[in-house]
Order: structure tokens, then sequence, then C-alpha cells
């Protein structure tokens, strides 16, 4: 790497030249990067499994039912969801699935 084209202030670049010029120093340097980068993987692997939850008339609206039609399938145990206070809430690719699962199975008692 060429120092000269970098800019970097003073202190930053004595640091690079103590991890360079220290092997013990450097093998912690790189041990640590690496670290870094798997937490951010982690992190932004979370942040795409963290789908907002649907309310239950949100969940009526996008698949195209009545919120009974939502009770009804929460009674029977076809969905559940997550009780929050006075509320109900459902992970939608949970509630997908659950409906692939029972599809053909839910039939008018």
């Amino acid at each position: 790497m060429e120092l000269e084209n970098l800019q970097v202030s003073d202190q930053e670049l004595r640091y690079y030249k103590v991890i360079q010029n220290d092997p013990i120093m450097r093998s912690n340097y790189l041990m640590l990067k690496e670290v870094i980068r798997n937490l951010k993987n982690e992190w932004a692997n979370e942040q795409i499994d963290k789908a907002p939850l649907l309310s239950i008339q949100e969940v009526a609206v996008r698949f195209k039912v009545t919120k009974a039609t939502i009770h009804n399938w929460i009674k029977r145990g076809i969905i559940t969801g997550k009780k929050m206070g006075k509320g109900r809430y459902f992970d939608e690719k949970e509630v997908r699935d659950s409906i692939d699962r029972f599809k053909g199975y839910i039939v008018r008692p």
C-alpha cells in the first residue's frame, strides 16, 4: 500500500506504521478486522430478516379476506400471531407459509 496516496491523519499514519512493524499487532489487527466484518454481515442479515409485523386488518387486506376470516383462522390454529397488548400481530412470511400448508384444508366448519 502506498502511504503517499492516502489521506490520513498523522495519528493514523503512526498506527499504521506500528501495525506493519509489529507482527503481534498486525495479527490482532487482522483478527479484529475479520470480527468486525462478520458482525456487519450478521447485522445486515438480521435487518433483512426483521420484516414489520402486520395487524389483523393489514393481514386481511394483504390476503384479500375479511377480518372475521382472520379471527376464524386464529381460532382454528391455522395462523398464530404474537399477542402484544390488546392486539395480535403477524409476520407475513409465517402467515403465507401457514396458508400454503393448510391450502385445501381451509373449509367452512
